[in-house]
């Protein structure tokens, strides 16, 4: 008997489990660095800051993104003088339009968007004792405003999935006059993220 000299075909529908998977369009990252101020007022009051950012994106094509990202940048006081013995936080929630300029290995990006804001000032006297309910509390005043911002980077390939970024941006934080001269910053008030970090699922 002649054996026969071609491969057997499998019969019926290819199994879900075999078929390759579609890679996800959702994406996300992490980051740290250093909050840079640059309007005139709080360059001169605080110090620079602490950063920390976190973000995801949806793939809209393998170059073009939308992001919401969230960001925190902590201002020590430089001179309690101006700033009323307080410390600035600013926490962003931006949404971005993100777009790759080359699919490859290296790329740089650039990315724009607007945004909320919540500002704080924080006492960095400690805590004050209520003398009729004997709690404590640290003195603090908030506001929320609008913000627009933008900015540019190169991402650069992990391979399986990751990329390391390195980006800056320009953040116009559209604080009242009012509530920007109680802690002497500005209105509006312009603040640089420099940030180094992991971008997920590329």
């Amino acid at each position: 008997m002649v054996a026969p000299t071609w491969a057997p075909q499998a019969v019926g529908p290819v199994s879900e489990t075999l078929k390759p998977k579609k890679p996800s369009r959702w994406i996300s990252s992490a980051a740290l660095g250093v909050g840079l101020p640059l309007s005139p007022n709080i360059q001169t009051a605080y110090t620079s800051g602490f950063d920390a950012d976190l973000g995801s994106g949806y793939r809209v094509t393998d170059n073009f993104s939308i992001w919401l990202d969230l960001n925190l940048d902590l201002f020590g006081s430089k001179n309690d003088t101006l700033t009323n013995g307080n410390n600035f936080t600013l926490i962003e929630a931006a949404f971005w339009a993100r777009y790759r300029i080359f699919n490859g290995d290296f790329s740089p990006y650039f990315f724009v968007g607007p945004g909320i804001a919540y500002n704080e000032y924080r006492s960095n006297q400690g805590a004050i004792i209520d003398v009729n309910t004997g709690y404590g509390y640290i003195p603090y005043s908030y506001e929320f405003d609008f913000l627009t911002e933008g900015g540019f980077g190169l991402e650069m390939s992990l391979g399986s999935g990751l990329a390391t970024f390195l980006q800056g941006r320009i953040t116009y934080d559209f604080i009242s006059p009012s509530f920007a001269a109680y802690g002497s910053t500005d209105s509006p008030l312009v603040v640089m993220p420099l940030e180094l970090g992991i971008v997920f699922g590329l």
